[in-house]
């Protein structure tokens, strides 16, 4: 049977946070509340732990959204490397703090913890969502998941999203409660690349196969950011002249060397 030419109105794989998409599996779901129950209840800081593509800065972002206008949020990035100055950005802009200098950031945190004592109105409690916290040593992740544990109050709340380490432990004495992110199914894999495509106004039948499906999964891990990444790659290499454009899985394209070529590479640990 014949099939119809696929049309894209829009890119349905961009690359980075400025499309995120929470995909609400049950397991994510699950995952969802408890960060949720965690932030409010406060016991300790929240860390959420998962490879890169797996959607830790998706999911920060949603716990952002569903915790109510009674938050008051700071989003840090880490990329630089968690400097000071990227926490004293996001508390100037977020809770109007000026700092010294000289201050460290346990002493930056600590009056922020008295400013927010006297400004935050009644009912109204503060986060400090850091993404990217991924620290160049184990001393330092160490450092500083002593700091947040020390200055989490009441008032102030902190929420980090990272990379897992050989040093993370779900162990009730831990200073932060751990959270993983599960990777999609395949048949979650599917509809997810699927709802991309139908948000992106595809017409025509589907560019993918399903062994291309099956391929972008198993090259991907079920990681959506991968996802974007291999689908992505496949995509492109359809849409080049004499490819048949027509023909999903024309067996003239080296969809397996594509995927294999894509595997996420394994990382040293940062010791």
């Amino acid at each position: 049977m014949a099939r119809n030419r696929f049309f894209l109105e829009v890119d349905p794989f961009p690359i980075g946070a400025t499309d995120a998409c929470f995909v609400s599996t049950p397991a994510l779901r699950r995952r969802l509340e408890r960060i949720l129950r965690g932030v409010q209840e406060g016991g300790k800081p929240v860390c959420i732990a998962a490879p890169a593509g797996a959607g830790k800065t998706t999911l920060l972002e949603q716990v952002q959204r569903d915790l109510g206008p009674q938050w008051q949020v700071a989003a840090v990035s880490g990329a630089a490397g968690l400097e000071r100055e990227a926490f004293l950005d996001a508390f100037a802009s977020a809770f109007n703090l000026e700092a010294g200098d000289d201050e460290t950031l346990a002493a930056v945190l600590e009056r922020l913890d008295a400013h927010l004592a006297t400004h935050l109105p009644p009912g109204r409690n503060a986060l400090v969502a850091v993404d990217d916290a991924d620290c160049r040593s184990a001393r330092k992740r160490a450092r500083l998941d002593a700091v947040l544990t020390r200055r989490q109050s009441p008032r102030l709340r902190f929420i980090t999203a990272r990379e897992p380490t050989p040093d993370d432990s779900t162990d009730e004495n831990a200073p932060y409660m751990l959270v993983d992110v599960p990777p999609l199914t395949r048949a979650q894999s599917d509809d997810y690349i699927h709802t991309r495509l139908c948000a992106a106004g595809l017409r025509g039948d589907s560019p993918f196969s399903d062994d291309m499906l099956r391929s972008i999964h198993n090259a991907s891990g079920g990681r959506p950011g991968r996802i974007h990444q291999v689908a992505a790659k496949m995509l492109a290499h359809r849409r080049k002249p004499g490819r048949g454009q027509g023909r999903a899985g024309d067996s003239r394209t080296p969809w397996s060397r594509i995927a294999a070529a894509l595997r996420p590479r394994a990382r040293l640990s940062d010791g």
